[in-house]
């Protein structure tokens, strides 16, 4: 699609991942290593985690289980989680009492959260930034969480639950404290209003 339809002349094209002479259809194993050749993180990751074993002993391909082949599904945070929609419930199902459907569910809603409370420090900091308070430095700081949010979805590949938590904490951490900041600007806003308002009676009292 994005080579031939939006002519994205960057995108792979038959022989990128099928070769020059003598082309066949890769094998299960080797179509992963194809992508791996771009997504060397994703496939480090993968090879390190728990699905890599089995995988391998039920002989199920690696990247295209969950991505696809041909038509490679775009990715969203819509593949992880245990929402209908999903990637991780054709395998994992809650009914089975199933460690691995929770574990998705669970990534899912720390992606979820933490995009609500990057969310939430925005509109803080930009309440406290109309009322005319330096804010600046707690803004730069959510210029972090967008990393730390891309990376999440790479780490991902790990299925670790706690790795994960860990690595993706380190935002919930910078969007809390971006918060904090924003709510005190505004709180110190309306205080010194009062202040001024308190400071002006008493003047005029006096004159």
């Amino acid at each position: 699609v994005a080579l031939l339809d939006k002519g994205d002349i960057s995108a792979p094209s038959c022989n990128d991942c099928h070769g020059n002479h003598g082309s066949v259809p890769p094998g299960v194993e080797s179509i992963s290593k194809v992508c791996g050749s771009c997504h060397v993180i994703n496939m480090e990751l993968f090879e390190q985690s728990p699905h890599k074993k089995a995988f391998d002993e039920n002989n199920y391909p690696e990247c295209e289980s969950c991505h696809g082949n041909h038509h490679i599904i775009r990715t969203t945070d819509k593949l992880i989680g245990n929402q209908p929609e999903s990637v991780c419930v054709s395998c994992h199902k809650e009914s089975d009492n199933n460690k691995g459907y929770f574990i998705a569910g669970r990534m899912k809603s720390l992606l979820d959260s933490l995009t609500v409370m990057d969310n939430y420090a925005k509109i803080k900091l930009e309440e406290a930034t109309q009322k005319g308070m330096d804010v600046q430095d707690a803004v730069y700081s959510l210029k972090d969480i967008r990393q730390i949010i891309l990376q999440s979805r790479t780490n991902i590949h790990t299925f670790n639950l706690e790795k994960f938590e860990e690595f993706i904490g380190q935002g919930y951490d910078i969007a809390n404290k971006a918060k904090i900041a924003g709510q005190e600007a505004v709180d110190d806003y309306y205080f010194r209003r009062i202040g001024l308002g308190i400071s002006t009676i008493v003047v005029t009292i006096l004159v």
